[in-house]
């Protein structure tokens, strides 16, 4: 009977599976108290999620640039399922991301409603419908003036009706594949892509400065008439030292500054610390996420991602590295290529 090989990772898997972060969950009070707490539990989750979309980018854009250009059919196969996975994927972290906010509304909606009673109050069912927008609820006499009552559907209505007959946003499939764009490269380097939708909306791609540490991408939507309708930006310079990199990208549209992204990587001692922080058009910081890696003498791994408050949100362990596999000399494609006579 052959001996059992143990398993490296088991210690690591362990550890990342273990569902001991629920124990410090702190119980929600069923009282008024307990439901505005509640709503701010659920504003402060959505904001954890908004914080970390970021970091599944990759799932789009990778399978893309690992199988760039001509390739074989089944190639174009996985790329393309991974790529409509990605889209798949983010489109139910953006449900799941409102329906945590609205979440948070409606138990927020219940508490304004019988903020001004005694705080022992039963909450009617009627309440409980009309927070989350049962439309045979009737508005509760107790909530405040200035709760308007418009719903996330009401929202949803409004936003489809503001963007009828308006051009995709420039991620959208709409405008087809990429791969397929009509694409000019100048003398100075400068990249200009064109990529036009079905009821002819153009959207011209101009990317210059590569290679120089300070990218530009300027994105200019027109309508089928010709009018413009967008110009949208992103500047990207990166500053390297002996102890990492700097990378900062700055958003504008219409010429106006609508954010910035600082990318700081820090390479000493047995690991890495990369800072990602986000500002508003005002340089207001509005999210800072720090992710640390500690290689241990065992080859192991520890990353540990804290908030801006410093604060532990996540921690993962990566077992070390195996042996690697057979060499190519050793592979079965290798003695069929060496088999054939007068290959080399």
């Amino acid at each position: 009977m052959a001996e059992e090989t143990p398993n490296p990772f088991q210690d690591a898997t362990d550890y990342n599976t273990s569902t001991t972060w629920l124990g410090d969950q702190k119980p929600v009070d069923v009282d008024l108290d307990g439901m505005g707490d509640y709503a701010k539990s659920m504003k402060r989750i959505h904001d954890n999620l908004m914080g970390e979309l970021g970091y599944v980018d990759d799932l789009a854009s990778r399978p893309m640039t690992a199988w760039a250009g001509p390739v074989l059919g089944e190639a174009d196969y996985i790329r393309t399922r991974m790529r409509d996975n990605s889209t798949e994927f983010n489109e139910y972290l953006k449900r799941l991301r409102d329906a945590l906010l609205n979440i948070g509304m409606a138990a927020q909606t219940i508490a304004d409603t019988y903020a001004s009673t005694d705080g022992t109050s039963a909450a009617s069912i009627n309440t409980v419908r009309y927070a989350f927008a049962d439309p045979g609820a009737t508005r509760p006499s107790g909530l405040p003036s200035y709760v308007t009552g418009e719903t996330y559907a009401d929202k949803v209505r409004e936003l489809e009706e503001q963007q009828a007959g308006q051009a995709p946003p420039a991620g959208s499939p709409d405008w087809g594949n990429p791969e397929r764009w009509e694409s000019v490269e100048g003398s100075d380097g400068t990249v200009t892509q064109t990529a036009t939708t079905a009821d002819g909306h153009r959207m011209v791609i101009v990317t210059s400065g590569a290679g120089t540490g300070a990218v530009t991408t300027t994105t200019t939507i027109t309508a089928p008439n010709g009018t413009r309708i967008s110009t949208s930006s992103q500047r990207t310079t990166t500053a390297s030292y002996p102890y990492g990199t700097i990378t900062t990208t700055t958003d504008t549209r219409d010429g106006q500054v609508t954010g910035t992204t600082t990318r700081s990587a820090y390479t000493g001692g047995p690991g890495m610390t990369e800072t990602v922080t986000t500002t508003d058009a005002r340089g207001n910081e509005t999210s800072r996420t720090t992710v640390s890696t500690e290689t241990h003498a065992d080859g192991s791994q520890t990353i540990t991602t804290r908030n801006a408050a410093g604060e532990v949100i996540d921690q993962v362990r990566v077992g070390a590295q195996t042996a690697d596999g057979p060499g190519l000399e050793e592979t079965p494609r290798q003695r069929a290529l060496d088999s054939i006579p007068g290959m080399y």
